[in-house]
C-alpha cells in the first residue's frame, strides 16, 4: 500500500481542498483554495497538516521532475511536523493560515521553502537545512521563529514580515549559516528579540525600514556574528531596545543613515563593542540615538562618519579608525563624549559636536582636516573643556585634574603638518595651563615643607618670566624687544647720570690722576684749593669754578675713549663683546664708611643706585644670552 492509501486508511478520504492540492502538486501548479488568507476553517478551505506531510513524503520518496507542493488560501489544521525528514520537492505556502505550530527541526530541503503572506503561530526550525531560499515574506506570526543552527544555501528573506513574540523572542537564528543575504526589510517589524548571535551571513544583511522593539533588554542581537557583506540599519530603520553587535565582524560597510535607535530608559541604544568593520561605518545624516552609542574597542578599517547625527551619549574608548573620523554638525551635542585611548588616522570635527566635557586623554590622531579644520582658538577651547573621568572626584588635587597628553598630541600633529605657528600657540597655552594647575615646581613628598613651598614659588615665578621673555621657548625673538627695552632704559639712566649728575669718570689712573685733566673732575674747586694752603676761593681760576664733568669735559683728549651712554649700556648687556666702554668708564663711588648706619644710608645715593642698575643690566645680559642660546639650540623648550 502506498503512502496515500495508508493515509486514507488512517484519516479517511481526502477533503476537497486536499484533493485539489494533490492534483495540482503533480504538475507543480498552485493549488488555489482561496484568494485571501482565511480567518476560520470551512469544509472547503481546510487542509490537514498530516496530509501535507504525507504529500511531501510521497514526492520525496519517488521524486518526479515538475512535482512540488504549492498551496494558496488554505486553512492548515493541526501541527505540521516535518522534523528530521528529507524533502526533495519545493514547498510554497501563500496566504495560508496555520492554526498550530510548525516543526522543521533537523529537516533537509533540497529546494526552496517559501511562506508568503501567511499567518503562523511558532516555527521551530533548529538545525534546518535548506538547499535554496528560505522565505517568510509578509508573514504574520504569534510566537517564535527558531532557526538556531540552520543552514541555508541561498538567502533568508523576511521582507514585510510582522513577527510578534508575545512577550518573548520573535526570531532566533543563533549559529545560523546563510550563504547569501538576509533581508529583514520593506516594512519588517518584530515585537520581541531578534537574535543572530554567532551567525554567518555570506552576503548583505539588510534591515532597511525594519522596526524592532522590546519592553526591555536587546531588540536585535548580532554578538559574534560574521557578515561577509554589508549591514544596513538605515532609511527608516527603528529600534526600541538595545541593538547589540558585540564582537561582530562586518566585511562590508555598516550603514545606519536615517536610522533611529531608542534605549529603554537611560541605557545603551546601540552597542558595537570589540567589533570589526572592514569598510566604512556610516552613522550620519539623520542617524539618531536616544540613549548611549557604545563603541568600546571597535575597529573600523575605513571611515567612521557621524556628521549630522543626533546622539545622546558617545562612549568610544579604545576606538580604532583606519580612515577618517568625521564628527561635524551634530544636531545636538552629546551629553557625554568619551574617546579615551582611541586612535584615528584622520580627524574631521568641529567644536560644538564634542559637547561640553569630552574625555580625550589618550586619544591619538595622525592628521587633521585642513579644509574644514577648527581655528586654533577653538582647538584650545576644546582641550580646556576636557575632563578626566565620567565621575566627579572632589578629592583630586589641581595637578591630578590636568591631562597633558591631548595638548602634546595636538601640538605634535600640527608640527608634522607644517602648521608650526598654530603648534606654538598650543604649546604656549599648554605652559600656562601647567602653571594654572600647579604642575610647575612640583617636589618629592619627602622634602621639608618650607623648602617645598619656596622651591615651588621660585619655580613658578621663573616659569612666568620665561614665558614673558621667550614665549616658553616657542618665540625666542621676543627676547629682542625685551633686550631693546632694557638697553633703552639703562641708556637713559646712564645719560642722565653722566650729563646731569656727573657720576661717570674714566677708570684709567693715567687719565684721572693726570693734572692736565683736573678741570674735568667734579670736585675741581677743592682740588685747586688743596694744592697750596695759601690759596683762597676768591682767587679761583675761571676753569676751576663750579663742578666738573668728565663726560662733557673739553679738556679730555680725543685719543681717549669717549663715554657713550648707549654704547656703555650695550657693552654691559653683551657679555662676550668689548665696546671699550665698561673697562674705560665707571661711576664715582665713595669709599665705604666704617659706621654701619652711615654705610646703609649710602646705599640709596644716586651713585650707588647707578652702580646697582649696572649690576642688574649685566645679569640681564647674561640671562638674555643664555636664554637665546638655549632656545635656539633646542635645549630649552619649557624645561625647568
Amino acid at each position: 500500500m502506498n503512502l496515500l492509501g495508508r493515509y486514507k486508511s488512517i484519516y479517511g478520504e481526502l477533503k476537497s481542498a486536499e484533493q485539489r492540492l494533490f492534483e495540482c502538486s503533480k504538475s507543480r501548479q498552485v493549488a488555489e483554495i482561496g484568494k485571501f488568507s482565511p480567518e476560520v476553517k470551512t469544509t472547503d478551505n481546510v487542509v490537514r497538516a498530516n496530509f501535507l506531510k504525507c504529500l511531501a513524503l510521497m514526492h520525496s520518496r519517488n521524486p518526479v521532475q515538475g512535482e512540488g507542493l504549492s498551496l494558496r488560501g488554505a486553512f492548515i489544521e493541526g501541527v505540521l511536523d516535518l522534523s528530521e525528514l528529507a524533502i526533495k520537492s519545493p514547498i510554497c505556502f501563500e496566504q495560508c493560515k496555520f492554526a498550530s505550530d510548525i516543526y522543521f527541526r533537523g529537516s533537509r530541503f533540497e529546494h526552496s521553502v517559501t511562506f508568503r503572506k501567511c499567518t503562523l503561530e511558532s516555527f521551530y526550525g533548529e538545525r534546518l537545512v535548506v538547499d535554496g531560499n528560505l522565505a517568510f515574506i509578509e508573514v504574520r506570526t504569534r510566537g517564535v521563529i527558531n532557526l538556531v543552527n540552520a543552514r541555508i544555501s541561498a538567502g533568508l528573506n523576511f521582507e514585510g514580515a510582522q513577527l510578534d513574540g508575545v512577550g518573548h523572542a520573535a526570531l532566533l537564528a543563533s549559529f545560523a549559516d546563510v550563504r547569501t543575504g538576509v533581508y529583514l526589510s520593506k516594512g519588517f517589524s518584530a515585537n520581541g528579540l531578534v537574535r543572530f548571535r554567532s551567525a554567518t551571513v555570506g552576503g548583505q544583511f539588510n534591515c532597511e525600514t525594519g522596526s524592532f522593539s522590546v519592553a526591555e533588554g536587546e531588540s536585535l542581537d548580532f554578538d559574534n556574528a560574521v557578515i561577509n557583506g554589508s549591514l544596513y540599519l538605515r532609511d527608516g530603520f527603528s529600534s526600541v531596545g538595545i541593538v547589540k553587535l558585540l564582537g561582530i565582524r562586518i566585511l562590508g560597510q555598516l550603514s545606519c543613515v536615517n536610522g533611529r535607535f531608542v534605549a529603554n530608559g537611560n541605557g545603551h541604544a546601540l552597542t558595537i563593542e570589540r567589533g570589526l568593520i572592514r569598510n566604512n561605518a556610516l552613522l550620519s545624516k539623520g542617524f539618531e540615538v536616544i540613549g548611549c552609542l557604545h563603541l568600546l574597542g571597535l575597529a573600523v578599517e575605513g571611515n567612521l562618519e557621524l556628521d549630522g547625527a543626533s546622539i545622546g551619549e558617545i562612549m568610544a574608548n579604545e576606538l580604532r579608525v583606519g580612515g577618517r573620523f568625521s564628527l561635524r554638525n551634530l544636531k545636538s551635542p552629546p551629553n557625554t563624549m568619551s574617546m579615551l585611548g582611541g586612535r584615528v588616522s584622520f580627524l574631521n570635527d568641529d567644536l560644538s559636536s564634542w559637547g561640553e566635557n569630552p574625555l580625550i586623554n589618550g586619544f591619538v590622531y595622525d592628521f587633521i582636516d585642513v579644509q574644514k579644520s577648527m581655528p586654533v582658538g577653538e582647538r584650545m577651547e576644546w582641550l580646556k573643556k576636557q575632563k578626566i573621568s565620567l565621575k566627579h572626584d572632589t578629592s583630586l588635587s589641581p595637578a591630578q585634574l590636568f591631562r597633558p597628553q591631548p595638548w602634546r598630541q595636538l601640538q605634535h600633529v600640527l608640527v608634522s603638518m607644517g602648521r608650526s605657528e598654530e603648534a606654538k600657540e598650543i604649546g604656549i597655552e599648554y605652559e600656562h595651563c601647567l602653571r594654572r594647575f600647579r604642575l610647575i615646581g612640583q617636589t618629592p613628598e619627602h622634602w621639608f615643607g618650607l623648602w617645598r613651598i619656596l622651591y615651588a614659588w621660585s619655580a613658578r615665578r621663573l616659569h612666568s618670566c620665561y614665558g614673558y621673555l621667550t614665549g616658553f621657548g616657542y618665540r625666542p625673538m621676543l627676547l629682542l624687544p625685551w633686550f631693546a627695552l632694557v638697553w633703552a632704559v639703562c641708556t637713559a639712566i646712564y645719560w642722565g647720570a653722566a650729563s646731569q649728575a656727573a657720576i661717570f669718570a674714566p677708570s684709567n689712573p693715567l687719565v684721572f690722576q693726570n693734572e692736565t685733566y683736573e678741570t674735568c673732575r667734579p670736585d675741581r674747586e677743592q682740588v685747586w684749593l688743596n694744592k697750596r694752603h695759601d690759596r683762597r676761593a676768591a682767587d679761583l681760576p675761571i676753569d676751576f669754578k663750579g663742578s666738573g664733568n668728565w663726560y662733557l669735559c673739553e679738556a679730555l683728549r680725543e685719543e681717549y675713549t669717549g663715554f657713550s651712554p648707549m654704547a656703555f649700556s650695550l657693552d654691559l648687556l653683551l657679555p662676550l663683546v668689548d665696546l671699550h666702554q665698561e673697562n674705560d668708564w665707571a661711576p664715582l663711588i665713595a669709599t665705604p664708611k666704617a659706621n654701619a648706619l652711615e654705610e646703609f644710608k649710602g646705599f640709596f645715593s644716586v651713585k650707588r643706585l647707578v652702580r646697582f642698575v649696572m649690576w642688574c643690566e649685566i645679569l640681564a645680559g647674561w640671562g638674555f644670552s643664555l636664554l637665546f642660546v638655549a632656545v635656539v639650540s633646542g635645549l630649552a623648550r619649557r624645561k625647568e
